[in-house]
């Protein structure tokens, strides 16, 4: 699929299967693989996956790959599963990390106001 970034196509997996495992693992895949690495061979290919950690057909799919870019999600990635991935993959293929769903801290503060018999607490967050 073409899209509107200079040197960035993007193939999509289409539809869940039973058996990704074996079709993942298969010499058409290895072929596709070896086919887009000559093809593209100053491009990156990405292909988008589940964690090694959590899917079997990730975890051969890694090894089929030259690196892997990790993404975690702030907050929910916990470092023991970042741990797992990175000692089953091996730290060398690690090419970089993604942090998604990180927010900017909320600086605010916070009050107390009272004047004659009305009181209210009232709660600001601070411009940058």
């Amino acid at each position: 699929m073409n899209t509107p970034v200079d040197r960035l196509k993007i193939v999509t997996a289409g539809r869940s299967l039973k058996n990704a495992t074996e079709l993942i693992t298969s010499p058409r895949m290895l072929e596709l693989l070896s086919e887009l690495r000559d093809r593209y061979s100053d491009w990156y290919v990405i292909i988008d996956a589940a964690p090694p950690a959590f899917a079997a057909e990730a975890n051969a799919l890694t090894r089929q790959t030259d690196g892997v870019l990790v993404v975690i999600k702030h907050g929910h990635t916990g470092r023991h599963l970042l741990s797992n991935i990175v000692n089953l993959v091996g730290k060398e293929r690690i090419v970089g990390i993604v942090l998604n769903w990180f927010q900017k801290p909320f600086i605010a503060s916070r009050g107390y106001h009272r004047y004659a018999s009305h009181s209210s607490y009232y709660y600001h967050a601070e411009e940058d």
